[in-house]
């Protein structure tokens, strides 16, 4: 089967809208995600805390019978104006992150109970 030249056209200008298109989705997605970052850290502090439980989590897939157990850290650590604050970390693991007791620094904002571990680098994970 051989194609004339206008259908050739048509299919690479069909394909050049699609993949365009994808691109200006891409690149909205990329930008929310480091405006969304942006703004934690810009709004956050740094501060020690202190694990002080793992909770655990069972997760379970619909339609089999297997399942998981995953760790989700409990951080206490103090605020401004020496305020307690306890927070869970946004993502459990399968073993624990973080031992019970563990001292680290965390980045922060208190007013949402959010926070973020800070590697022993120093980099934000």
């Amino acid at each position: 089967m051989s194609l004339d030249y206008n259908t050739v056209q048509r299919i690479s200008r069909i394909v050049g809208v699609v993949v365009l298109a994808l691109g200006v989705v891409m690149i909205g997605v990329g930008g929310y995600w480091f405006w969304h970052q942006w703004m934690f850290t810009a709004h956050s502090s740094f501060t020690y805390g202190q694990v002080i439980e793992n909770q655990r989590e069972e997760f379970s897939n619909r339609g089999d019978n297997f399942s998981h157990t995953a760790y989700r850290a409990i951080v206490r650590f103090t605020a401004d104006h020496n305020q307690i604050v306890i927070c869970r970390d946004a993502v459990a693991f399968n073993p624990p992150s973080f031992s019970v007791g563990k001292q680290s620094k965390y980045c922060t904002i208190p007013a949402i109970r959010s926070i973020r571990s800070l590697t022993g680098d120093g980099k934000i994970s």
